[in-house]
């Protein structure tokens, strides 16, 4: 069966314009009047919605935001002059809008953009069905955990080894978040220990801003589990960097935030974290791509959403290449204020300077390397050749080599060391 396209044009030369572009392709329903076509969503679900922007009757906002309300699963494109390039990238969000094309269109673009979206709205699909049946699981896991409380009054109950028994059954958790953990570094395609790291990270900086155990706790489980709706993202773009996304990769990519949101929302133990996931691609002034909130933005997406970025730009998944910690400085400085917190980053930047017996790992240039520090994962070569193995300990010939390769190469390494040697380095 073919897909299926509404079209909403006022012109009628643009709707057959368009009809002899996919008819091939596609199952299409063409409407002139935005109030017919609401009412034909209201029977009929279609895959894709196609808008003309500036309609006599309602503009292509207002159409866009009621279809969204009637088919919140449908795609939607919108149509624009290039006077109204700027607003359509405003009201992507309003709108539910997946991305936007100038008149007149390339032919060949149009339908490779539909094609893409139409392969996104399968995916989606099979991931809520997928979503369902994780969530018919976990009431079945919900079952079985009870009959294991049961188990466990009941042990308690008879005092025998009770204490032993609670001790392996809180083993036993952290083994399973520590293994979801690995699993999602595999499908990040990370193999620095970058969720490990940025929730050692943000856990620290939550106790140095005494914040209260359970808000230290969701930040930590938010950081390992954060990037858990990668899933969602097409194969192509795991590797690219954020700067080289396009416009609508870029909304792909902010939205996965609230899958990852979905899935862990529905296990008891990590809810509250979900709740912090929802908010890590908020900007602090309101100018985010998702729910453009601002007031509500809870200090622990805050804090974890500065050290996320900065260690994403740190790796290069920012820019395409790694930077030393003084060329991320550099680069996340126009963001503080705007999109990041300026005091939580100057807070993070103090304690990554001095960790006052924090354990975490920090991200250093090769310069800035100590005798005596620990080297806290694989460094690599620009050619991914090893060159110094995880908890190798750092001599100054050592560091001169490090430091040597950097000039010859004009290339950053991605260098972390343990930050509670630093404090007992000579």
């Amino acid at each position: 069966m073919q897909a299926s396209i509404l079209i909403v044009d006022d012109e009628q030369e643009v709707l057959n314009a368009l009809q002899r572009v996919l008819r091939t392709d596609y199952q299409l329903y063409l409407f002139s009047e935005p109030l017919a076509a609401l009412e034909f969503i209201k029977k009929t679900h279609v895959q894709l919605i196609i808008s003309d922007m500036t309609m006599p009757l309602m503009n292509g906002v207002e159409f866009l935001q009621k279809a969204y309300a009637l088919s919140p699963l449908t795609k939607r494109i919108v149509l624009t002059g290039h006077a109204d390039v700027d607003a359509a990238k405003s009201v992507v969000n309003t709108g539910g809008i997946s991305g936007y094309y100038s008149k007149p269109w390339n032919n060949d673009e149009l339908k490779t953009g539909i094609a893409t979206l139409m392969l996104e709205y399968t995916s989606e699909q099979k991931k809520r069905n997928q979503l369902a049946a994780l969530r018919k699981n976990h009431q079945q896991l919900a079952l079985k955990q009870s009959s294991v409380t049961y188990v466990v009054d009941s042990m308690l109950e008879q005092q025998k080894e009770s204490q032993d028994k609670i001790k392996s059954l809180r083993a036993y958790n952290c083994e399973l978040i520590e293994f979801s953990t690995r699993l999602i570094g595999l499908l990040a395609h990370d193999d620095t220990g970058h969720n490990y790291r940025v929730a050692q990270q943000a856990k620290c900086l939550a106790q140095r801003l005494s914040l209260k155990l359970p808000q230290i706790r969701n930040v930590y489980l938010s950081g390992l589990l954060y990037q858990v709706g990668l899933h969602q993202l097409p194969e192509e773009m795991t590797d690219l960097a954020i700067e080289k996304m396009s416009f609508n990769q870029k909304i792909l990519w902010e939205g996965f935030i609230t899958t990852s949101a979905d899935i862990i929302s529905d296990i008891a133990q990590f809810k509250s974290s979900a709740k912090v996931i929802r908010y890590l691609h908020e900007h602090i002034d309101g100018s985010g791509l998702l729910h453009k909130l601002q007031a509500e933005i809870p200090v622990e997406a805050q804090l974890l959403s500065v050290i996320i970025y900065y260690d994403l730009l740190l790796q290069g998944k920012v820019t395409g290449s790694c930077l030393s910690p003084n060329e991320a400085d550099e680069k996340i400085k126009p963001l503080l204020g705007k999109i990041l917190d300026a005091k939580l980053f100057r807070l993070f930047k103090e304690m990554s300077a001095k960790p006052a017996g924090d354990i975490f790992d920090i991200g250093i240039s090769a310069r800035d390397l100590k005798e005596n520090m620990v080297v806290a994962n694989d460094i690599f070569n620009h050619l991914h050749n090893k060159l110094l193995s995880e908890n190798s300990v750092l001599s100054q010939n050592t560091i001169d080599s490090l430091i040597s390769y950097e000039e010859k190469h004009n290339n950053s390494l991605l260098i972390y060391v343990k930050s509670v040697v630093e404090d007992n380095a000579p």
